[in-house]
């Protein structure tokens, strides 16, 4: 079911079946060529790296902003190495809006997926998205059973409950109230609502998140989120609310409040 949303009889790939099987033909046969060696020979994802180079891509110049496919690496990774530190392993790592799965994929990178022991779960709505995570797990050679990605909507049909405890949540939400999204860039508007929306006040999901799933940490695990500035101080209220008594929130490169994480 990777491919479900794919349409090999779409017009855009050529006007005859003739036409469109010969491209498909020369991608299949273009991937196969590629030099990519052995990869058991050495470190380099070649294919998956690559990957995450095209998706930076699109979502920087295909006239949307690619949100709800994508999240940057330098913010996946700063949340992500907030979320370890101080662990050189976990049972489990959860993202109940994991998009393409960057985040989840940032845990295997920096404790190594071998360490993340029981694997990766994560939750998405999107099923173009949701079949992108799952592909983006196989090409960073996170193999079937060491994953579970459900299509759901998190807020109505919270999945995984039989999963936890997890050592590990992180999260980058939709987090823009519903009554900016007419305000925002016309390119930026042209993404599902489902990747923007965060609901009244922009704070449903993290509500949500932190009420349904805090609960569910694992004893001495760390729940760690990307949000707007401009909501550090209730996402902060919530967790103290739901008995996180360690909270802090971490600054990006522009010297704005960027990740906020609690334990």
């Amino acid at each position: 079911g990777l491919f479900d949303d794919i349409d090999v009889n779409s017009n855009k790939l050529g006007a005859t079946v003739a036409k469109r099987n010969a491209n498909l033909v020369k991608l299949i046969e273009g991937v196969a060529d590629m030099k990519l060696g052995n990869y058991k020979e050495h470190s380099i994802d070649a294919f998956g790296d690559a990957y995450e180079y095209l998706m930076g891509m699109y979502a920087s110049n295909a006239g949307k902003s690619g949100g709800e496919f994508f999240t940057p690496q330098e913010v996946s990774e700063l949340l992500t190495r907030i979320a370890v530190v101080g662990k050189t392993e976990v049972n489990k790592v959860y993202d109940p809006a994991c998009g393409s799965g960057s985040l989840l994929l940032k845990a295997a990178k920096i404790l190594g997926k071998e360490n993340v022991r029981q694997g990766f779960y994560g939750q998405e709505i999107n099923l173009t998205t949701y079949n992108l995570c799952r592909i983006n797990m196989f090409l960073h050679n996170i193999e079937f059973d060491k994953f579970n990605i459900v299509r759901e909507d998190t807020l109505l049909s919270p999945m995984h409950w039989d999963d936890q405890p997890f050592e590990l949540i992180v999260s980058n939400p939709p987090y823009i109230p519903t009554c900016e999204l007419d305000d925002l860039q016309e390119e930026v508007k042209k993404e599902p609502s489902t990747a923007l929306d965060g609901g009244e006040d922009g704070l449903i999901f993290y509500r949500h998140i932190v009420k349904e799933w805090g609960k569910k940490l694992k004893e001495g695990g760390l729940m760690a989120f990307e949000a707007d500035p401009c909501e550090m101080e209730d996402i902060k209220m919530l967790l103290l609310n739901e008995g996180f008594g360690n909270i802090g929130i971490i600054n990006d490169l522009g010297d704005l409040q960027r990740v906020i994480y609690g334990y």
